[in-house]
C-alpha cells in the first residue's frame, strides 16, 4: 500500500505513514474487515483470510447491541413494575375504607358514669362554689361550670419559653468599679470583651447612667469596636455632687435603640471629679 501523499510504501496495517505523517487509514466499507496480520481487506462473512490464512477477528458491536437492549429493557420492567405499577397498587389499598372493630361493636352502654371525674375536678377549685350558689342553679350546672374551668390555660404557659439570645451577656473590661478620674480633660476609655464575631448590622450599645440637675440622664452610644472614650461634655452635664457614672455594653442590631441581641452586661460604676 502505498501513500497517497508521498507516495512511499506503507507498511501493511500502518495508519500513518512513516515519511510524511499522513493518515492512511482506510475507511471501512459495510460488509468488509480488516485482516490483523497482512492489513488487506476481505469480506466479513469469512472466518479465515483469503490472502494469509489468519483468523479474522469478529465484531463485538452486535453483542454489544444486543446486551444494550436487554439492559434497557429490564430497566423498562423494572419502571413499569415498581415504579408504576406497585405505588398504584398500594394507593388503591390505602383508598379502602378501612373497618375496626370498635365500630362493629355495639356502643357503650352509661355504665360508667363521668359524675365521679367532674366532682374530683371540681375539689381542687373551691372559689367555683359561689358562682354555682348565686346562679341558683341545681348542683348538676355546677359540675358543668366547674368542667368548663377545670380546662385552664395557666398549665400551658410554661412552655412558652423565649427565644435564647444569639450572643452571651458581654465581659466588661476597664474601668474597673470605683476607678477614679479628675478633670474634664481626663481621657476616659471604657473597654469589653467581645462575646462572639458580630455579623453585618450588629454592633454594641454603651450606655451611661449618671445625675444632671437631679435627676437621673441616660447617654447612649453605637459603636461597632469593643472600646469607646466616654466624650468630655459629660463632665460639664453631671452634678459635681454626685460624680458617680454607671454604665454598661450590649449587644444589638441596627443602632442603639435597635433589636437586643444579647443580655445586658453586668453595670460598672466610675468616679469623674
Amino acid at each position: 500500500m502505498k501513500c497517497k501523499r508521498c507516495g512511499a510504501e506503507v507498511r501493511p496495517g500502518s495508519e500513518i505513514c512513516s515519511t510524511c505523517g499522513t493518515s492512511v487509514k482506510r475507511r471501512r466499507q459495510p460488509g468488509y474487515v480488516v485482516c490483523r496480520h497482512c492489513g488487506r481487506r476481505v469480506r466479513a462473512s469469512g472466518r479465515l483470510c483469503p490472502a494469509c490464512g489468519a483468523e479474522l477477528r469478529r465484531s463485538w458491536r452486535p453483542v454489544a447491541v444486543a446486551a444494550l437492549v436487554v439492559a434497557l429493557l429490564g430497566a423498562g420492567y423494572y419502571v413499569v413494575a415498581d415504579v408504576v405499577t406497585l405505588p398504584r397498587i398500594r394507593q388503591e389499598v390505602e383508598r379502602l375504607p378501612t373497618v375496626s372493630l370498635i365500630e362493629l361493636l355495639p356502643p357503650p352502654t352509661a355504665t360508667s358514669t363521668p359524675v365521679p371525674t367532674r366532682a374530683t375536678e371540681v375539689r381542687p377549685t373551691p372559689t367555683r362554689i359561689p358562682t354555682a350558689t348565686v346562679a341558683a342553679s341545681p348542683t348538676p350546672t355546677a359540675l358543668f361550670t366547674a368542667t368548663a374551668t377545670a380546662t385552664a390555660t395557666p398549665t400551658r404557659r410554661p412552655p412558652t419559653a423565649t427565644p435564647a439570645l444569639p450572643y452571651p451577656a458581654v465581659e466588661l473590661a476597664t474601668p474597673a468599679t470605683g476607678t477614679e478620674f479628675a478633670g474634664a480633660d481626663a481621657i476616659i476609655m471604657l473597654s469589653w470583651k467581645a462575646p462572639g464575631a458580630l455579623k453585618e448590622g450588629e454592633g454594641y450599645r454603651v450606655a451611661l447612667r449618671y445625675q444632671a440637675n437631679g435627676q437621673p440622664v441616660t447617654t447612649q452610644a453605637w459603636v461597632q469596636e469593643t472600646s469607646w472614650r466616654v466624650p468630655a461634655e459629660v463632665y460639664g452635664k453631671r452634678d459635681a455632687a454626685a460624680p458617680e457614672i454607671e454604665w454598661s455594653v450590649q449587644v444589638t442590631r441596627g443602632g442603639a435603640d435597635g433589636v437586643p441581641l444579647s443580655p445586658a452586661s453586668a453595670t460598672w460604676a466610675f468616679t469623674w471629679r
